[in-house]
Formats: structure tokens, C-alpha cells, sequence
């Protein structure tokens, strides 16, 4: 997705400490995480309700019968 390297983490840290102060870094750490949480809990919930709606589960069970299928015929 992202391509960040370690000279990049290093360089964000850094600007971090700078801008912010090391006081306050352990808060923002903190938030973020638990935005980013919240980001991806709305999305795993998300992909379960578009898979529930599409019928994913039908579909999955179908082409494992027909799999099953054609390895008894062979």
C-alpha cells in the first residue's frame, strides 16, 4: 500500500519530537492508534455487510460443490 522505509519512519520521528515536543508525542500516539482502529473496524464491518448481501457465502459453497464434483468424476 505505503511505501515507507526505515530513513522515513526515522525522518517522521524526528519531525515529530520537533514539532510536537516529547510530551505530548505519547498522546498522539494514542489517538491515532485508536483512529486507526476505528478505521478498520468500520471497514472489516463493512466488507462482512457487502458479503452478506451479495451472497458470498452461497457463491463460495457452490464452487467448492462443483470442485468436489469434478474430482469424484475424475
Amino acid at each position: 500500500m505505503f511505501d515507507i522505509g526505515l530513513p522515513e519512519l526515522i525522518l517522521l520521528s524526528l519531525v515529530c519530537i520537533v514539532a510536537l515536543g516529547p510530551e505530548r508525542i505519547p498522546e498522539v500516539v494514542k489517538f491515532l492508534t485508536r483512529f486507526l482502529n476505528k478505521v478498520k473496524s468500520f471497514f472489516n464491518e463493512t466488507k462482512i455487510e457487502l458479503e452478506k448481501e451479495v451472497g458470498l457465502d452461497e457463491i463460495k459453497r457452490e464452487i467448492h460443490n462443483e470442485e468436489i464434483m469434478r474430482k469424484d468424476k475424475e
